[in-house]
C-alpha cells in the first residue's frame, strides 16, 4: 500500500508555526560561513573542532547502507571537524542518553560541538507508523495513536525529560555548541497518487505527531537556552520537503527493515542542515583560544 499525504490539521499547523518561530530565534545567530578562511596567523589555524554525537537511530545512521553515511560520520569527514566520541545507538531514549554521558565524560568536557537527536523513541512515532501502515482502521493502530497522542500533550513527561536530557548534555559539555535536531515528516504532503480516506487520515495523524514532537523538542531547547545554555534547535523538516514517503524521490525508507529512517540522501540533508546552522569557523577560533 502506498502511504501518506495530507494537509495538516489546524492544531498541527499551529505547532508547525511554533517550531518555525523558535528555529528563527534559536538558529539565526550564525553569521560567518563554515567555509570562511581564518585570518592569517590566527592561533586556530589547523585546529579541528572536537565533536561528540549523541542520540537514537537517526543519529546512529540506521537506514544508511554504510555507517560512513550517518550524519556524524559526514560531519567527521569535514577537514575542520574530528569526531572524538559517537554515543548514538538504535532505540535510545532520553533516559538512555543521560545514562550514556558518564561513558564519555572526557570527550564531552573537551568537546567544541555536540549533536543530539532524541525524543522519537520516548513517544514511539515510528511505532505508530509501523502499527498503522498495515491497516489504518485496525485496533492496534487506534491504540498506538492514542498512546502517542497522550505523550505529546502538554503536561506529559516528554518535555521535562527532554529538558533534563539537554541540560545534562550542557553540563557535561560546558564549552560546546550543542545542536539538537528535530525529525522529518515521514509522509510527503505533496505527492499526487490516488489515496484512500484511511491513508489520508493516517498521514495526517503521523505528520501531526511529528510536528508536535518537533515543537516539544524546540520548547525544551528554548528552556535550556533560557538558563544560559549554548544550545540551538535545528529543524530538518524543510530539508525533506518533496522527499517523504510516497514522493518521486523519497529520502525516507519504507517497506524494509529500516523503514521510517533516512536514506543516505536523508542523512546528507541532516548534515547540511546542521552545518548551515553552526558556525564551525567560530568554533575553531574558540577551540584554539
Amino acid at each position: 500500500m502506498t502511504l501518506f499525504t495530507s494537509h495538516r490539521a489546524p492544531r498541527a499547523a499551529r505547532l508547525a508555526a511554533t517550531v518555525v518561530a523558535l528555529v528563527g530565534l534559536l538558529a539565526g545567530a550564525a553569521a560567518v560561513p563554515a567555509s570562511a578562511t581564518p585570518a592569517a596567523g590566527h592561533p586556530s589555524a589547523g585546529q579541528k573542532v572536537k565533536y561528540v554525537a549523541l542520540g537514537d537511530s537517526y543519529a546512529y545512521g540506521f537506514g544508511a547502507v554504510h555507517g560512513s553515511e550517518s550524519y556524524p560520520a559526514l560531519l567527521d569527514d569535514r577537514r575542520d571537524v574530528v569526531l572524538t566520541a559517537d554515543l548514538s545507538r538504535v532505540g535510545a531514549t532520553t533516559t538512555d542518553v543521560v545514562s550514556s554521558l558518564n561513558s564519555a565524560r572526557g570527550a564531552l568536557k573537551h568537546a567544541d560541538l555536540v549533536t543530539l537527536s532524541v525524543g522519537a523513541n520516548d513517544v514511539d512515532v515510528t511505532g505508530l507508523a509501523a502499527a498503522c501502515s498495515p491497516d489504518p482502521r485496525s485496533v492496534a493502530c487506534a491504540a498506538t495513536f492514542a498512546r502517542v497522542s497522550a505523550l505529546l500533550q502538554p503536561g506529559s513527561s516528554l518535555l521535562p525529560s527532554l529538558v533534563r536530557t539537554i541540560d545534562g548534555v550542557r553540563r557535561a559539555a560546558p564549552n560546546a555548541q550543542i545542536v539538537v535536531t528535530g525529525y522529518p515528516l515521514l509522509a510527503d504532503p505533496t505527492f499526487g497518487l490516488p489515496q484512500s480516506p484511511e491513508v489520508n487520515a493516517l498521514a495526517q495523524q503521523i505528520n501531526a505527531a511529528t510536528v508536535a514532537l518537533n515543537s516539544t523538542i524546540a520548547a525544551a531547547v528554548a528552556a535550556v537556552q533560557g538558563t544560559g545554555g549554548n544550545v540551538l534547535f535545528v529543524d530538518v523538516v524543510p530539508q525533506f520537503v518533496g522527499h517523504g514517503i510516497g514522493s518521486a524521490d523519497p529520502w525516507i525508507h519504507f517497506g524494509n527493515v529500516v523503514s521510517y529512517h533516512p536514506t543516505a540522501a536523508g542523512y546528507r540533508a541532516y548534515a547540511a542542515a546542521i552545518t548551515a546552522a553552526v558556525d564551525v569557523t567560530r568554533l575553531r577560533y574558540a577551540a584554539a583560544a
